[in-house]
């Protein structure tokens, strides 16, 4: 599955920039400037998911500067690095030197990978896990694989999951969704909806019984792709398996 992380820089001036802007999204980050100032950055944090902070120490009081990251870890983002040339004891940062050196975008990279790799190997970035769980709500519900919108939507719930509890754009899945299969949002939405709308009718045409009485409570015949969407992602929350193996995390 290949998901950009959300990683966002974070600096006085303009230093980092350029070794993000062409080359971040081949290595499957997802980068974002954020403007200098507490407020803007800790404004950002509390309205999005955030995996990666790069932050660039030149210019920064170091003690200030140790308790904006303490605050940071402790509540937003538990991967971050800082490139400088300090010491920071705190092992719960990764540090990278030599901004000016000829080869800072190598290095950059490979930290990067490394925060990568050490992410994906987490228990709510278990994918097949997640995946695997959300074509079974989706069978549930009755939506058949033959359609190109089980595909779509498997992807689309994916990444809702993995940016909750923070709002996202269905209109951005969509068109995230379609770069991956090289469609438009438009046809994304279509395929999305015609998967739903089957789904329903199947719904619909079962027995009368507790059991497909509750699926019909659950998706009623107004159901958009995004309440779809959100439904699903509220089963995924409450899943026992997926809840054992972030229990391990937590340990």
């Amino acid at each position: 599955m290949d998901l950009s992380l959300k990683t966002i820089v974070y600096e006085k001036g303009n230093d980092l920039r350029k070794y993000f802007e062409n080359t971040s999204r081949n290595y499957g980050f997802e980068c974002v400037q954020v403007e200098y100032g507490d407020d803007s950055l800790f404004s950002y944090f509390s309205q999005n998911k955030v995996d990666i902070l790069v932050l660039n120490d030149d210019g920064f009081d170091h003690e200030r500067l140790c308790f904006l990251l303490d605050i940071i870890y402790n509540n937003y983002c538990k991967h971050i690095l800082i490139v400088t040339n300090n010491t920071f004891d705190n092992q719960n940062f990764d540090c990278i030197n030599g901004l000016n050196s000829p080869n800072f975008d190598l290095i950059l990279g490979s930290s990067l990978l490394k925060i990568k790799k050490k992410i994906d190997s987490l228990p709510q970035h278990n994918l097949p896990l997640i995946k695997s769980k959300i074509c079974e709500q989706l069978f549930k519900y009755k939506f058949s694989s033959r359609y190109d919108g089980f595909a779509y939507y498997t992807d689309a719930i994916l990444r809702a999951y993995l940016t909750y509890p923070y709002g996202y754009s269905i209109m951005e899945i969509y068109k995230e969704v379609g770069e991956k299969y090289n469609k438009s949002a438009y046809a994304v939405e279509k395929s999305m909806r015609t998967a739903l709308l089957s789904a329903l009718e199947q719904i619909r045409s079962m027995p009368t019984t507790v059991e497909n009485m509750r699926l019909r409570s659950e998706f009623q015949y107004n159901m958009t792709n995004t309440i779809a969407i959100s439904t699903i992602v509220n089963k995924l929350k409450i899943d026992k398996e997926i809840s054992a193996e972030l229990e391990v995390e937590n340990c």
